[in-house]
């Protein structure tokens, strides 16, 4: 009788060690507002102006992540992008968007997550912030808030 309550404890407490799945999504948002420049023409010709606005430059933002589960053979990766171009979006997509999501993908509690947060810009000062979030089931969680650099990190799923 011993042995069978040490031998029910060992499998209660060997199945609550079990790591969990979890169902997380990524969010990218920006308050990047298209700007202009100023121009001036110190010998216009007749009819032309002396001075006006212009919009110029680009900043894209690619934010990316992957995977290897320590639990199963699972992996996965994806990456999401927004902007803004004045350049027939030939450098950025979903341009003029000002909040994106990853696919939902299924990770297990305490996978190692490496993140990746690259902004590329072009004749634009640095005016636009970002903000990037998980989603575990019903909890946010910020990853970066109000940066305006490049980052790379780890990242722990709870």
């Amino acid at each position: 009788m011993k042995k069978l309550i040490i031998f029910i404890f060992s499998v209660v407490l060997l199945g609550s060690c079990a790591k969990k799945q979890k169902v997380v999504k990524f969010s990218l948002r920006t308050n990047l507002e298209p700007q202009y420049s100023t121009w001036s023409n110190p010998n216009p010709l007749p009819g032309e102006p002396l001075s006006g606005e212009y919009k110029n430059g680009y900043e894209c933002v690619d934010f990316s992540y992957s995977y290897s589960s320590a639990n199963s053979t699972s992996n996965a990766s994806d990456q999401i992008q927004i902007g803004y171009s004045n350049y027939s979006n030939q450098f950025c997509n979903n341009t003029n968007l000002s909040y994106v999501e990853t696919s939902d993908v299924s990770m297990y509690e305490g996978d190692n997550v490496s993140l990746s947060l690259t902004i590329n810009r072009d004749e634009i000062n640095q005016n636009g912030t970002y903000e990037v979030k998980a989603y575990v089931g019903n909890n946010e969680y910020i990853i970066w808030n109000n940066t305006y650099l490049s980052n790379n990190t780890n990242w722990i799923v709870p």
